[in-house]
């Protein structure tokens, strides 16, 4: 089985760290892609990304488009093989580390 988490951001430099480390420490027992779709944050938060996540499947808006529209364009970047899909808020903090094991179960 794959899984993918998908999420969007915009703006969310001041939590973004805590999100990324607390999805960087989950223990998952099969393949999990990360996606993540930025809507032309003021800073891009690419840099943040590659540092917890060298392989995330990240886009950037050439322009803002509104959550709504980003929100559900994040599930494109969602790879064909992927079996189970997690779509979060960009500011989910994963208290736990086995809590996706527990949502894709």
């Amino acid at each position: 089985m794959k899984a993918a988490l998908c999420f969007s951001t915009y703006n969310k430099d001041y939590c973004l760290r805590n999100v990324l480390y607390s999805i960087a420490r989950q223990k998952v027992d099969y393949p999990l892609y990360i996606c993540i779709r930025d809507d032309h944050s003021d800073i891009d938060p690419e840099p943040v990304i590659r540092e917890y996540f060298p392989n995330a499947i990240y886009e950037r808006n050439e322009k803002q488009e509104g959550f709504d529209v980003v929100f559900g364009d994040s599930l494109k970047l969602v790879p064909e093989d992927t079996d189970v899909v997690i779509l979060q808020s960009a500011d989910v903090v994963h208290a736990e580390e086995y809590l996706i094991n527990v949502l894709i179960d």
